[in-house]
């Protein structure tokens, strides 16, 4: 479908509002825009089952569970799709490719378009990954701006989140806390993934991970800056809990 321009409330979608259904191979170009929640550029809320192959240029716009390519992702299965579209939206769990993800798995999907989120979990791949949802092989390359918990990858990785072989690279700014090249908040594992963007923030920033409050971080590294006023580092801005092992910071 090319050169859409779609309007509604909340369940909005380029291509599907609500997915029930297998979608292989299909593609948006245009502007979606929501009044409220669940708006994504192909699908506005996806519940289990799969896609595969997709694509999505343009504008996506809403107001909480924003993504370029799913707003919301419960249970489902995304694999081999990306989107360069710019996505913004006013209120929470604002993401370059989904919103927010609860269980399923995203593998080989990247986005590389700029994302703005008005308060927290921002990601330039994902918002917000919950309850044992795998992100493999994913990458963000787009600049990434939100309030607090604002990640160039991930905004929050929580509760058994998986994050493996992934990386951002673009810049992550924040006006609150918990600010990360990667993620912003990690209370998940996260596994051989990079980051080389800046990171900027209020407190607990930093150019992999602003903020761990439990989980996992092995074999990462990054090689952008943190930038705030308190609780900054080259890796880690605040690390209350949890495990790092074998990672490393090299500007």
């Amino acid at each position: 479908i090319e050169n859409i321009q779609i309007t509604g409330h909340n369940y909005v979608g380029g291509l599907v509002g609500k997915n029930d259904a297998i979608i292989k191979g299909c593609y948006v170009t245009g502007s979606v825009n929501g009044t409220d929640s669940s708006i994504g550029g192909l699908v506005g809320l996806m519940s289990g089952r799969t896609i595969t192959g997709c694509y999505v240029s343009g504008l996506v716009s809403g107001i909480d569970h924003v993504g370029g390519l799913v707003g919301y992702n419960s249970g489902g299965t995304i694999s081999s799709s990306y989107t360069t579209a710019s996505v913004s939206g006013t209120g929470n769990y604002v993401g370059g490719l989904v919103g927010l993800s609860i269980y399923g798995s995203l593998t080989a999907c990247y986005a590389t378009g700029p994302v703005i989120g008005g308060g927290y979990s921002v990601g330039g791949l994902v918002g917000e990954n919950d309850y044992t949802v795998w992100i493999t092989g994913c990458y963000a390359t787009g600049s990434v701006s939100g309030k607090r918990t604002v990640g160039g990858l991930v905004g929050a990785n929580l509760y058994a989140g998986y994050i493996v072989s992934c990386y951002a690279s673009g810049s992550v700014s924040g006006t609150d806390v918990y600010v990360g090249g990667l993620v912003g908040g990690n209370a998940g594992y996260i596994s051989t993934c990079y980051a080389n963007g800046s990171a900027s923030g209020e407190e607990s920033v930093g150019g992999l991970v602003g903020y761990q409050y439990s989980g996992t971080i092995a074999g990462c590294f990054a090689t952008g800056w943190g930038n705030g006023g308190a609780k900054v580092g080259g890796l880690m801005g605040w690390n209350n809990s949890g495990t790092i092992n074998a990672n490393f910071w090299d500007m």
